[in-house]
């Protein structure tokens, strides 16, 4: 019998399931989510309360991780290069989060890293195509995950951690499922206290999400955005600006970085020193990938919705430079599921929320403790 606690976990994990089957069902979309399998009750392990589902496992991992094995060859480092003395903030994953520590941009390829962006804004627009129109609500290059073919290696980009994903025409401030509440202590005297209701990581969403709740197609479009710039600099956007530092307090976060987008101090692409390499590798080969991003980037983060390019406009304009770019996963030496096995067991000392979906071969299991939509 289930806990009352757990009804809601329940709900949530069956909703982001029925999600996931529906898109793979649709013919537009199928080959860009991850395959769904079915929902597993992971009681009877160690981590009594937690539910999650199965799916296919991605041995490529999510695209921020597969970006630090397969983009870094340390040739771009320079010496004349500053490094960010900033902490990276918390991610979505312990595995994120430790590939975030210590690691230096600069040694990365920024033209392979340019190829997991085109492949990023490809996969988005493929979804974008399934009827009605979705809306994800949470895009950031965490939840693009790395599919690899055993047989020809062949990697494609796939979108996962869909428990957000509603029809953007039913999509208003009331119907978010996530709800930001101060923890001011003039809620106690009886004062009124504004709310916001927005979905998503605080980070990577638009002024109008976070502003007003409202959520479209253009708003992941900007999440997009702020996707491609952190796979350049290596952190979430934002991270380490002195506003922001130190605040605890939801509301007054969002607050403070609605008044940063409100007064035109949204990061720049152009200010990332991975993404002026382009410019300098081979001669100039590079200059029209690094002028068509830039384009792009400054297209998707546009704080007028009206003026914003949409995800499948960004598609248009990225495939004239396709042919300078690598394919994805070129020369990638997979790692075998067993030797993912013993990396996992080494790093987690045998979670068996991980492990045990990993064992099959073509499956893995994803959960979050508790399933606490309000993190």
């Amino acid at each position: 019998m289930l806990r009352i606690a757990d009804k809601t976990v329940v709900q949530g994990c069956r909703k982001e399931f029925k999600v996931q089957l529906k898109l793979f069902n649709n013919p537009k979309c199928f080959n860009r989510i991850p395959r769904p399998l079915y929902i597993l009750d992971l009681l009877d392990c160690d981590m009594k309360g937690v539910y999650g589902f199965l799916m296919e496992f991605c041995v490529g991992g999510s695209v921020s991780a597969f970006a630090k094995r397969w983009c870094a060859d340390g040739k771009y480092m320079s010496v004349d290069d500053t490094a960010d003395d900033s902490e990276p903030s918390d991610s979505s994953s312990a595995s994120d989060s430790d590939d975030h520590k210590d690691f230096d941009p600069m040694t990365l390829n920024p033209v392979k890293v340019c190829s997991l962006c085109v492949g990023m804004i490809e996969c988005l627009a493929d979804v974008f195509k399934a009827k009605p129109k979705l809306v994800h609500r949470d895009i950031k290059p965490d939840n693009f995950l790395v599919r690899v073919d055993p047989d020809s290696k062949k990697c494609t980009i796939v979108l996962a951690d869909l428990g957000f994903v509603q029809i953007q025409d039913s999509i208003s401030s009331s119907t978010s499922s996530q709800q930001i509440v101060s923890t001011d202590p003039a809620r106690k005297k009886g004062k009124k206290e504004e709310r916001r209701v927005v979905c998503g990581t605080f980070v990577f969403n638009s002024y109008e999400a976070l502003v007003e709740g409202l959520q479209s197609q253009l708003s992941d479009a900007h999440s997009l955005g702020m996707s491609i710039l952190s796979l350049f600099m290596c952190l979430p956007p934002f991270v380490g600006h002195p506003t922001l530092r130190g605040i605890e307090d939801a509301v007054l976060f969002v607050k403070k970085l609605s008044s940063l987008l409100t007064n035109g101090l949204t990061p720049k692409l152009s200010s990332s020193p991975l993404f002026k390499t382009l410019l300098t590798i081979d001669d100039g080969k590079y200059e029209p990938v690094h002028k068509i991003f830039d384009e792009v980037f400054t297209g998707l983060t546009l704080l007028d919705v009206d003026k914003r390019m949409s995800v499948h406009e960004a598609r248009v304009k990225v495939q004239c430079i396709k042919p300078f770019l690598p394919t994805i996963g070129e020369d990638y030496d997979c790692p075998s599921i067993e030797a993912i096995i013993r990396e996992q067991r080494k790093k987690y000392g045998g979670s068996v929320g991980t492990i045990e979906g990993m064992r099959c071969g073509v499956a893995g299991v994803e959960h979050e403790e508790g399933w606490d939509q309000s993190q």
